[in-house]
């Protein structure tokens, strides 16, 4: 009974979360200021969960892209894909991630990630698909 109820509120709280912008808003969106230094936040943003930020890899895959996303809000801004590869606290390389990050400015607003050939449908490498980065295979 219980997992049946998760499973709805789950199900509502997706449904009710996905917001399309009106043509309206389509015709003049505000993407905010472009993120210039788009590499210099990522990497201090990821720097924060990093045991060793200055051994980080990133392998950048274009520039940002005008993007917007209507999960749980209409939000406008910019997209962006990089693969990672960062050591874990052992101090060996953990392996590729591709991460996904929406940017405005210089602010993260939302990020996902997935391991580098795994799954298809995982959400970062959906919504990199999404916004145009061609990731092959």
């Amino acid at each position: 009974m219980l997992k049946k109820l998760l499973a709805a509120c789950a199900a509502s709280l997706l449904l009710t979360g996905c917001v399309k912008p009106t043509p309206e808003q389509l015709e003049n969106p505000d993407y905010g200021p472009y993120p210039f230094d788009y590499d210099r936040t990522i990497k201090a943003y990821m720097a924060r969960t990093q045991p060793d930020p200055d051994s980080t890899k990133y392998q950048f895959l274009g520039d940002p892209i005008p993007m917007w996303n209507g999960i749980f809000g209409l939000r406008f801004g910019y997209g962006m894909c990089v693969i990672v590869n960062a050591k874990n606290i052992y101090g060996g390389y953990a392996g590729q991630e591709l991460w996904f990050f929406m940017l405005r400015g210089d602010q993260v607003m939302e990020t996902n990630s997935a391991r580098v050939g795994g799954h298809p449908k995982a959400f970062a490498r959906v919504k990199c698909e999404k916004v145009g980065f061609n990731l092959g295979g």
